[in-house]
């Protein structure tokens, strides 16, 4: 695992193990919705529900955890904060790429 822990404890949370794994689904994805990840997560934690999984995700996006990208007409992808940089969002399926 990359350094989720302190990510996660310079932003002043704890270091979970639904934050951790949460964090590496999205880390292997890139960009992803809440439900992609909740997907992931159930790969591995079967018990973890999807209101966990949003509720951690709300939490890591209003702590700089994680970057919110909004999608116009569809639903909103999630990605690891990082340098500032652009994102280019296919008009027909949503698919997001990073432009630096």
């Amino acid at each position: 695992m990359r350094n989720y822990a302190d990510r996660l404890k310079k932003a002043g949370l704890k270091a979970t193990f639904q934050r951790m794994t949460i964090l590496a689904a999205i880390d292997e994805m890139g960009h992803a919705s809440v439900e992609e990840i909740y997907e992931c997560v159930l790969e591995t934690h079967p018990t973890l529900s999807l209101a966990t999984v949003y509720k951690n995700i709300v939490t890591m996006v209003e702590e700089a955890v994680l970057v919110e990208v909004p999608i116009a007409g569809k639903k909103s992808k999630y990605e690891l904060k990082k340098e500032e940089h652009l994102h280019l969002i296919c008009a027909e399926c949503g698919s997001v790429v990073d432009r630096e």
